[in-house]
C-alpha cells in the first residue's frame, strides 16, 4: 500500500512538472497576442494586462494594408516547393543507387541513416 501511495505521490509531482513547464512555453504566445491587440504605448505598461481594456483589431488590419503579405505566403510555397523537389530528386538517386549497386560504403551509409 505505502509502495502504491508514492508512486501516486511521484506521478502527481512528474505532472506538476509538466503542467508548470506548458504553461511556462504557452506564455510567450499569449503574451505576443494580448500585445498584438494592445495600443503601442500600453505594451510595456505596469501593471500587466494580459487582457487588454480597449481591444485594438486596427493593428492587424494596418500589418495587412502596410506589408505585401501576399508576395510573403507566396515566397514561402515557392521556397518550400523547392527544397521539397530538390530533397526529393536526390533522395530517389541515392535510393536508386542503394537498391542496384553493392559496395562497401552502402552498409556504412544506410547505418548511420537509419540505425537499428
Amino acid at each position: 500500500m505505502p509502495n502504491m501511495l508514492v508512486k501516486r505521490f511521484f506521478r502527481l509531482i512528474g505532472l506538476g512538472i509538466l503542467i508548470f513547464c506548458g504553461l511556462l512555453m504557452i506564455f510567450p504566445i499569449i503574451w505576443m497576442l494580448s500585445s498584438s491587440l494592445k495600443m503601442p504605448d500600453k505594451i510595456f505598461s505596469i501593471p500587466v494586462q494580459l487582457i487588454p481594456n480597449p481591444l485594438r483589431i486596427e493593428n492587424y488590419i494596418e500589418a495587412v494594408q502596410l506589408a505585401p503579405l501576399g508576395r510573403y505566403f507566396l515566397n514561402s510555397i515557392f521556397v518550400g516547393l523547392s527544397i521539397t523537389a530538390i530533397s526529393l530528386f536526390f533522395s530517389t538517386l541515392a535510393g536508386f543507387g542503394f537498391a542496384k549497386y553493392r559496395f562497401w560504403e552502402a552498409r556504412y551509409c544506410l547505418s548511420r541513416c537509419c540505425p537499428r
